[in-house]
């Protein structure tokens, strides 16, 4: 047996082709009360991707993203790899705005 579903290809005679196209740098906004989580998924997809990442978290846990875009260069670079990988924007809804809705951020979560 060669492993391969006796089912595929569902369609005979096509092709399936996945193309990845980076976008660059991805936005992920995040809330107050469920900090940590979305940035990691979020990110992790963007990565594998071949993106890179600015965090804009809630402006009452700063600390926690501080913490989170540590460890996640210390990862990173661990791995061989840029920790500006995982970037960080603290503060209010302006820094938010200027940072992700008014850049160059292709894609924004």
């Amino acid at each position: 047996s060669s492993g391969i579903n006796a089912e595929w290809p569902l369609r005979p005679g096509h092709m399936m082709l996945e193309q990845w196209h980076p976008l660059g740098v991805c936005g992920v906004i995040t809330a107050f009360n469920f900090p940590v989580a979305p940035y990691f998924w979020n990110f992790t997809i963007a990565s594998a991707c071949g993106n890179a990442c600015i965090w804009k978290g809630a402006p009452t846990t700063p600390l926690t993203h501080i913490a989170c875009t540590k460890l996640i260069a210390e990862v990173l670079e661990a791995n061989k790899l840029p920790g500006a990988l995982s970037g960080l924007v603290t503060g209010g809804k302006d820094n938010g705005y200027l940072s992700l809705y008014r850049s160059l951020t292709l894609s924004l979560s």
